[in-house]
């Protein structure tokens, strides 16, 4: 089963790489200037996640502002369901999630593997005095601001409560309301 599984997929593969070539596709890793149409915000990347993910993992953070000015989801789920915010807070990628936050990017998601914001806020290690430091204390005040400073649920108890069919986990402040109500 795997193996023709395998196989449609490396058919399905050549085939667009096929139909690119004979269009005249350009199927690099490189991404188009400027995003002016739907199907450029539409777009993935070589992992197959949205474009917004390859940027990040680059810090383009002049591509990313151009992806949510041309109307881009900010909280579009990448692996795992992380937002991006998720995803560059775990990439320690401290200036692009200040600027995800300031564009109004959801301080309280969670994504499967539990990874949460107040959490990865709170364990970051980044060199003291660097641009990363100084956003990710920016990023700490916005937590502050919205009530989620503390406490933080770390990310195997955060899976834990969002298995628990009684707990309503659909965010951090939930799993952190359903944590308080569970006696130990």
């Amino acid at each position: 089963m795997s193996g023709t599984l395998n196989l449609k997929l490396l058919t399905a593969a050549l085939l667009v790489m096929a139909l690119m070539i004979y269009e005249n596709v350009s199927f690099s890793p490189a991404v188009a200037d400027d995003i002016d149409s739907q199907a450029e915000i539409d777009m993935v990347g070589p992992d197959g996640l949205p474009i917004i993910f390859q940027w990040i993992e680059r810090d383009d953070l002049s591509k990313i502002e151009e992806y949510l000015d041309a109307g881009g989801n900010i909280e579009v789920p990448g692996f795992q369901s992380a937002t991006p915010l998720i995803y560059a807070a775990g990439a320690d990628s401290w200036v692009v999630s200040l600027a995800l936050v300031r564009r109004g990017a959801d301080l309280t998601a969670v994504d499967r593997r539990g990874f949460n914001m107040p959490w990865l806020a709170a364990t970051s290690r980044v060199k003291s005095g660097s641009r990363e430091h100084a956003a990710l204390m920016e990023v700490r005040r916005y937590l502050e601001k919205a009530g989620l400073s503390g406490p933080h649920i770390e990310p195997n108890a955060a899976k834990v409560l969002m298995a628990d069919k009684s707990c309503d986990a659909g965010n951090i402040v939930r799993l952190i309301k359903c944590k308080g109500t569970q006696h130990d």
